[in-house]
């Protein structure tokens, strides 16, 4: 999950400034945060979807 974000970090550290690859490493970079948010709301909506045990 870390690696795509350390990629785009050093890429952009080595190239000199372009808007156009800068923006390519953003969105490799925010890949993790994507992909960790979805899990998060797909996890809710499944306890959700679970009735809560009566104690």
């Amino acid at each position: 999950m870390l690696a795509p974000a350390v990629v785009g970090l050093a890429a952009s550290m080595l190239l000199t400034f372009s808007p156009l690859p800068y923006a390519g490493f953003a969105l490799i970079s925010a890949v993790p945060a994507v992909v960790v948010g979805l899990r998060m709301i797909a996890r809710h909506r499944a306890e959700s979807a679970v009735p809560a045990a009566v104690a």
